[in-house]
């Protein structure tokens, strides 16, 4: 399968440099055609911020983060854009590597 790795943090700054690590927060591969949840990836960044999901399957998948409440119902399609919204969209290829600075957009309450 394929590999992502990287660094969470806040979208704070418009370089991404100085945007301050997310230590501890979850992240989360939700693949596009829900039907099959063995597909689903999650995992917990370190104190660094830095995260690596391994063994992949191939797909178009939509990849996020969250601290403490995630901005979504991950297994609710029709909750799928609120995901979206604060991640982004990734294509995995079988025995790629990735490496992505996840930076996690501010979600309007509500």
């Amino acid at each position: 399968g394929g590999r992502i790795a990287g660094r969470i943090s806040a979208a704070t700054s418009t370089s991404g440099f100085d945007d301050p690590a997310w230590s501890g927060a979850a992240i989360v591969l939700i693949p596009e055609g829900r039907d099959r949840l063995q597909h689903y990836r999650e995992a917990q960044a370190d104190q660094y911020g830095r995260f690596d999901l391994t063994g992949i399957a191939p797909g178009r998948y939509t990849f996020t983060g969250y601290l403490d409440q995630p901005p979504c119902d991950i297994y609710d399609e029709a909750d799928l854009p609120a995901c979206r919204a604060t991640g982004m969209t990734v294509d995995v290829a079988a025995g790629s590597l990735q490496e992505l600075q996840l930076r996690i957009k501010p979600i309007a309450i509500r």
